[in-house]
């Protein structure tokens, strides 16, 4: 196998998002994965997952526990990030802001979507934090489902 190139890399630190995350979960059965990742400015990084379990998004507190497990998936995931942001800098590529990474678990399938401008609006007056892009997925994903439903 030997020499790998970006492309490679850059997809198997996403896939490792989502093994981690698939790990962290034991025993719990989720029908997706939803992996969350901005990086912002070269230096603020914000991970996050959330998942799809019968129809409905599920905050990943409520599917990792206890808590030493979840905090050592996040730390772990943290690590893998920053692997992303290295990668790119090492091949002079430019990083994604953000990723959107949807893992189907029954399907084994991935979407993945890639956002190159910021998303996080740095004026102090400004009511989007760092955290809100990651919010509104998790909102816009829930209402998706809800109208699927109907």
């Amino acid at each position: 196998m030997g020499n790998k190139c970006f492309e490679d890399e850059f997809v198997e630190i996403q896939a490792e998002w989502i093994e981690l995350a698939a790990e962290a979960v034991g025993n719990t059965v989720v029908d997706k994965i939803c992996a969350y990742v901005s990086m912002e400015k070269g230096h603020f990084f914000m991970p996050d997952v959330f998942f799809v379990v019968d129809n409905r998004v599920v905050a990943k507190e409520k599917v990792i526990t206890p808590y030493r497990v979840l905090s050592a998936f996040m730390d772990q995931y943290s690590d893998s990030m920053l692997k992303m942001f290295r990668l790119c800098e090492s091949y002079e590529r430019p990083c994604p802001t953000e990723f959107k990474l949807i893992y189907d678990m029954n399907r084994e399938t991935l979407e993945a979507k890639y956002q190159y401008e910021p998303v996080v609006d740095w004026n102090p007056r400004s009511d989007k934090n760092l955290h809100a892009p990651f919010e509104e997925w998790f909102a816009e994903m829930q209402q998706s489902l809800d109208s699927e439903t109907k």
